[in-house]
């Protein structure tokens, strides 16, 4: 059987997690070596990387790999299962591309975390044009950089992209994410590329696997609560495996909830995403106010209508008593009749008219407008 490849580096580091997400993407088992101590290197570490004397470095056998992206290119030539950069020559080279680009403009985001004053504002802007950048040339509309897979160019960014929370909470609320100025840089509306593109590198399962090694993500590996070692007996021994499995298995859904809200809170702090909310809640008061309104005046318009029958009745009656009145003093019934038929249809048409002035008069008054 071959020997695993080792992987001698430090955590949190996100040059380390590039090679770790294409291993997990290739399913490739390897031996994580920490190097505790940077001030004090191991003697493996300066035997394998005599030149520059840091991490990280790739084993395979007795070959050390150094520089995180050489290490992936590296990973996918000896491992061709799940390839990470496309095979079409133009494609393979805008992959490149884009790795060279989070290779000299990612490392901005990092520089958060010793900026301070006009410094860290100057940075913050240079973040926020970055990433303006790769959403609007680089990710587009595509799922991931390359299209519908994930790719080499997906690995590059989104180690650098994952630390965004941890540098908001580090240098102050709202460092990144709630920054209005993105906001100003981009129109598009809630479909944003980069948010989505975000979402999909986190919710790939083959790379949420590697942070249930992790307790967070400012601590080392996640060691087995049972050492195998000190078991009793060949049950005793199966039982601590039973445990162990039972407590990875919670810290990483633990983790992997952790990373869905991290995207979710992206979106939420979206202050484009606010704004459409506002928006419609100030649109669904407008309509409330005005149905409002109309029901108002319709009611008003009706008391108003009782108001003039009622006015009208009494007036009629009038009529109709003297005109009875008249018919005691000349018994002319045939014109009595006919005037009290008169008086029945003066009624009617008063009612009518007074009740329509009335409303259009009101409905002029407040809209400026009767249809």
């Amino acid at each position: 059987m071959a020997e695993q490849p080792k992987l001698l580096g430090t955590l949190p580091s996100p040059f380390v997690h590039r090679v770790i997400w294409a291993l997990k993407l290739k399913a490739i088992p390897y031996e994580f070596i920490i190097e505790e101590d940077l001030t004090n290197k191991s003697p493996l570490l300066l035997k394998y990387n005599p030149v520059h004397k840091k991490v990280l470095v790739f084993l395979h056998g007795d070959k050390p790999v150094c520089e995180s992206m050489i290490i992936v290119e590296y990973i996918d030539e000896v491992w061709p299962q799940n390839p990470l950069l496309p095979k079409d020559p133009y494609e393979r080279a805008q992959a490149r591309f884009w790795v060279k680009f989070a290779e000299d403009k990612g490392t901005t985001v990092f520089r958060m975390f010793s900026s301070k004053g006009e410094e860290l504002e100057k940075t913050k802007k240079e973040t926020l044009e970055m990433l303006q950048t790769v959403e609007e040339h680089g990710i587009g509309e595509k799922k991931f950089f390359g299209g519908e897979s994930i790719g080499i160019a997906d690995i590059a960014f989104g180690s650098v992209v994952y630390g965004l929370e941890i540098i908001e909470e580090a240098i102050g609320e709202g460092a990144v994410f709630e920054d209005e100025g993105r906001a100003e840089m981009s129109e598009r509306d809630i479909a944003n590329p980069f948010y989505f593109w975000f979402s999909q590198v986190c919710r790939l399962g083959r790379i949420v696997k590697f942070f249930s090694y992790n307790e967070s993500w400012r601590e080392f590996p996640h060691a087995d609560e049972f050492d195998l070692e000190q078991a009793e007996s060949r049950d005793h021994k199966r039982w601590m495996e039973r445990q162990n499995s039972k407590l990875s298995e919670k810290a990483r859904k633990e983790d992997y909830a952790r990373i869905h809200t991290l995207v979710d809170s992206a979106y939420k702090r979206d202050p484009r995403i606010l704004r459409r909310k506002e928006e419609g809640k100030a649109e669904k008061q407008r309509k409330k106010e005005a149905k409002f309104l109309a029901k108002k005046v319709q009611e008003e318009g009706k008391r108003k209508g009782e108001t003039v029958e009622e006015e009208t009745g009494r007036q009629a009656s009038k009529m109709r008593e003297e005109f009875t009145e008249e018919d005691n003093r000349h018994s002319t019934s045939v014109e009595v009749r006919r005037k009290l038929q008169e008086v029945s249809e003066f009624q009617t048409e008063r009612v009518w008219i007074v009740l329509f002035g009335e409303v259009e008069d009101e409905l002029r008054l407040r809209t400026g407008f009767v249809g």
